[in-house]
Formats: structure tokens, C-alpha cells, sequence
């Protein structure tokens, strides 16, 4: 009854999308996927895809190593 998720018992699915941003930065952490690969799957040559932003935002805040990496280019 929180909202976060709609559907029935057999076809639930996520009615926030914060919680599948949140979701992909965890499962990319848990992953430790490189920097290299972070930017060829979220990243084009000016920047982040916008799509994105909230996941990459996510993930900075689940590990600094991200976020120096990201702030400091």
C-alpha cells in the first residue's frame, strides 16, 4: 500500500521510476562495473544521456569513488 509499485501479485511492476534508478545504480555498484563501462552504457562524448541522470546521481551517492571520478573530469 506504499505506492511504490502497482499492479497484482502476478504482474507487479514499479510505479515509482525512482526505484528502478535506484535499483540500476545498486545492481552497478554490486556489479563494480569500471568507469569505462559505466560511460559506454550512460555517457556519449558531451556528457550523460539525460535518461540517466538520476541513476548516475544514485550511484555517486552509493560510492564516492564514482563521484571523484565523475566531478573531477
Amino acid at each position: 500500500d506504499t505506492a511504490l509499485f502497482s499492479g497484482n501479485r502476478k504482474s507487479i511492476r514499479f510505479f515509482h521510476k525512482s526505484i528502478q534508478e535506484y535499483l540500476s545504480a545498486y545492481f552497478i555498484d554490486l556489479k563494480q562495473l569500471d568507469m569505462n563501462t559505466i560511460q559506454k552504457i550512460f555517457a556519449h562524448n558531451m556528457g550523460f544521456y539525460e535518461e540517466f541522470e538520476e541513476v548516475i546521481i544514485y550511484l555517486t551517492n552509493i560510492e564516492p569513488k564514482y563521484f571523484k571520478y565523475i566531478v573531477g573530469k
